[in-house]
């Protein structure tokens, strides 16, 4: 076990290293790359304790923050919703009696960054496709 005074002259010492590698980058070094700039100095470091001291001498990182991803067509509370008509109950007597519908989202990979869709319209008789059709927007 080491001893208390022992723990905190290394903590002091690891932590004016980390004060120079957050100073030379600006602020924009984050713990891990804290940690691997420690690592590249020759100093065996824990990316838990850079962490820990980063926190404790308030030297995070705040500049970026976790960006959301993908596509998201929500806008909020719009229109009304739709009342439920099938209730569960997915059997028809008739061709045309009850259709449902599905959209997929996709991309064509080595293409382009263009997202697709395709749509499908299944008449809920035999669960044959009645319409399918693939659009580069979502409108």
């Amino acid at each position: 076990m080491r001893k208390f005074e022992e723990t905190n002259l290394r903590d002091e010492k690891d932590t004016e290293v980390i004060k120079e590698i957050v100073d030379k980058s600006k602020g924009t070094y984050g713990y891990r790359r804290v940690t691997l700039s420690m690592h590249s100095k020759g100093i065996q470091i824990n990316h838990k304790r850079v962490l820990r001291l980063m926190k404790q001498n308030d030297l995070l990182c705040n500049k970026y923050t976790k960006r959301s991803r993908g596509y998201s067509s929500f806008k909020g509370e719009v229109g009304k919703i739709a009342d439920n008509r099938l209730d569960r109950d997915f059997k028809a007597n008739s061709m045309y009696e009850k259709w449902v519908t599905d959209v997929t989202e996709f991309r064509i990979p080595g293409i382009d960054k263009k997202l697709y869709s395709i749509c499908y319209y299944v008449s809920l008789q035999q669960g044959d496709n009645i319409l399918q059709f693939i659009h580069s927007s979502n409108n």
